[in-house]
């Protein structure tokens, strides 16, 4: 890699970003009137946004403090039912081989034995003393916790409220510019050097070769691409080159995967194989880390997003996934083929044929929102007794099958086996405890967990409340509407940082508002 060469791609493109820039401010103002504001921060929009973010920051200190009593409750739980059994079992079989030993080698050995048991059992017993103390203290207060999570939980919806009433009173218009596409390509494509960093990921890439930089100019050309990504939330980390470099190996590889202009042009939209490839290389641009049995040293060890591909393509073409999957949009479908766990495809297939041999009928299943995860309530053992049986020659999801598990490995083999079947899911975790949420043909469903509104997501939209998240995909699902909220996003980092533009300050406020809003309004 020559550093010149990306120096020099570095200084075009940052040129190019700020022409591109300029050319979309100049529309804004000349064809939609829209002028450049203060930033000062008597401006009500930052004020009411400033609001939501201390009351994000009440409700995220208060979920601590009500998951205090759920911690404390794990630990005597473990201290009682793990820690004290365990050495309680030791100690018996200490004294059982003490009373058998007929030699003093084995004698002295089942009395050392014993003794560190005992000291053991100890050990645990003034543990579960202290953390007993810690349990009832964390009782006392839990009901004061708990009504300080509800009042930050008002004051939230309060401030997203009181943000929805400016926007709606000061930035949404009839007509405005968040109903007109003809500069979709031009804030996508700025997408790709919207800030330093960007720019410096994009001339690293294309620095490594040619064929980098021919990727990149074919990527920038390409309109409905370029659209797509961005209506998509772009690639991960941000990484445009190494997307476009996993979309065109796919398409080497895959003849069912059509070119942009046929995906644009042909009736009824994209197909599953485009929606699929556009999928996976969104999601791997950046690299997910595989994770293997410990004793199998020879493989990947990160998950190749061609074979990801590959693998969900057979299946679908096999008839292997849910009747629903060639109905999922390309958003969606990066909920499906993500790295969550490092799951390696042999294991989706394992878990598609091991659901298949033994519980067929929870494949077949009419609810939605427990076909194939009610085999963790019907086949995944509760609780972390056996967990130190687990195999090293075994896949994670095949020892949690065989060991079971309590809310954490029970969600995560729940995820893996939606996954497996070509259904989107997502963590969502409650305080104390783990969960998901996946998709159903009626919208996002929680499982194995309290409902929506006791948890969150680590997913963007919903890591205050798990509400954002369910607001996000049901705004999605209004199609044209939602192009709206895409644009308004898109303007708001051609405007940058927290700079006002009058009807556009979208950037930093919260997409459910933002959402919220579009929807309420007349029209839509």
């Amino acid at each position: 890699m020559s550093t010149s060469l990306r120096d020099a791609l570095a200084t075009q493109y940052a040129l190019d970003a700020a022409t591109l820039r300029q050319s979309i401010l100049d529309r804004l103002r000349n064809e939609f009137g829209y002028e450049m504001l203060s930033s000062s921060k008597s401006h009500p929009l930052p004020i009411a946004h400033r609001a939501e973010r201390e009351a994000i920051s009440s409700i995220e200190h208060a979920k601590v403090k009500t998951g205090n009593l759920e911690r404390c409750k794990g630990l005597v739980n473990h201290a009682q039912n793990k820690w004290i059994a365990e050495a309680n079992r030791n100690i018996s079989t200490a004294q059982s081989n003490l009373d058998s030993a007929t030699i003093n080698e084995a004698r002295d050995a089942a009395l050392t034995d014993l003794q560190h048991w005992r000291n053991n059992r100890e050990e645990g017993e003034r543990a579960l003393k202290e953390r007993l103390v810690n349990m009832h203290e964390a009782e006392a207060l839990h009901p004061t916790a708990q009504y300080e999570l509800k009042l930050a939980e008002e004051e939230y919806l309060k401030c997203k409220q009181e943000t929805r009433r400016i926007l709606h009173e000061h930035c949404i218009k009839e007509n405005n510019v968040t109903t007109c596409s003809d500069m979709d390509a031009d804030l996508a494509r700025y997408q790709i050097y919207v800030d330093t960093k960007a720019i410096a990921q994009l001339a690293e890439f294309a620095s490594q070769g040619y064929e980098n930089q021919i990727l990149i100019s074919d990527l920038l050309a390409d309109d409905h691409l370029l659209i797509l990504m961005a209506e998509n939330d772009g690639p991960r980390g941000g990484r445009y080159g190494a997307a476009m470099e996993i979309y065109n190996s796919i398409r080497l590889i895959s003849s069912r995967v059509e070119s942009s202009k046929d995906a644009r042009e042909q009736e009824g939209g994209p197909s599953i194989f485009y929606r699929l490839a556009l999928a996976v290389s969104l999601e791997h641009a950046v690299p997910y880390p595989q994770s293997n049995p410990d004793t199998c040293t020879d493989k990947p060890k990160f998950i190749d997003p061609i074979m990801r591909y590959l693998h969900y393509e057979n299946a679908y073409l096999a008839g292997e996934l849910d009747p629903a999957f060639d109905t999922l949009s390309t958003w969606e479908l990066r909920f499906v083929v993500d790295g969550e766990h490092g799951t390696p495809d042999e294991a989706f297939s394992w878990g598609r044929e091991m659901l298949c041999n033994y519980r067929p009928d929870l494949i077949m299943m009419q609810d939605y929102t427990w076909r194939y995860v009610h085999s963790v309530r019907t086949e995944i053992k509760y609780g972390s007794e056996e967990g130190k049986f687990d195999r090293p020659d075994l896949h994670f999801f095949q020892n949690v099958l065989m060991n079971g598990g309590v809310c954490g490995r029970r969600a995560f083999f729940g995820r893996f086996i939606l996954r497996a079947f070509g259904i989107p899911t997502i963590a969502r975790p409650s305080p104390g405890h783990g969960a998901l949420a996946h998709w159903t043909p009626s919208g996002w469903v929680v499982c194995l967990g309290p409902p929506w509104g006791k948890g969150s997501t680590k997913e963007k939209y919903g890591r205050v409340t798990d509400t954002d998240f369910l607001e996000h995909t049901r705004a999605r699902a209004k199609g044209y509407s939602f192009k709206r909220v895409i644009r308004a996003r898109l303007i708001g980092d051609i405007i940058g940082g927290e700079s006002k533009c009058f009807g556009l300050s979208w950037r930093g406020v919260n997409w459910g508002s933002g959402m919220s809003i579009l929807f309420m309004s007349k029209g839509l």
